[in-house]
């Protein structure tokens, strides 16, 4: 998250009564140096980081999605269906609620990408489930 919004999102949070179970976020802006700065009281973090080596052309700052689950939550991190690629960068999670199970993703469509092939990656990852 970009510098200083970590205080307005607690100010946020704090006004409305913070009743969110889940919150998630895109263009974190997030690097391994700082993610342990952004934390929200209560929550459980989870970050999908830019990489900062050569595999792809995001060494650029921005992107990155984060959730931030209430720590009462029992969840399961579904790495499977997470992509970082020049098109599209998202991070689901698993839940069960009610006895039903849940898929929640945050997803990104980096600026400038093909929409068609954002579309197809995201239908071809999440249509099996």
């Amino acid at each position: 998250m970009k510098d200083g919004r970590l205080d307005e999102y607690n100010i946020m949070l704090n006004t409305i009564g913070n009743s969110f179970h889940i919150l998630i976020f895109t263009e974190t802006w997030l690097s391994d140096k700082n993610k342990d700065l952004c934390q929200f009281e209560g929550y459980v973090p989870l970050h999908l980081l830019r990489p900062t080596d050569n595999q792809y052309d995001l060494i650029t700052r921005g992107g990155g999605v984060s959730f931030f689950i209430k720590k009462h939550i029992e969840f399961k991190s579904r790495n499977d269906l997470s992509i970082m690629s020049p098109s599209i960068e998202c991070i689901f999670i698993e839940l069960n609620f009610n006895n039903k199970k849940y898929l929640i993703g945050g997803v990104y469509r980096v600026p400038n990408t093909d929409v068609k092939t954002f579309c197809k990656t995201i239908n071809y990852l999440i249509e099996p489930h």
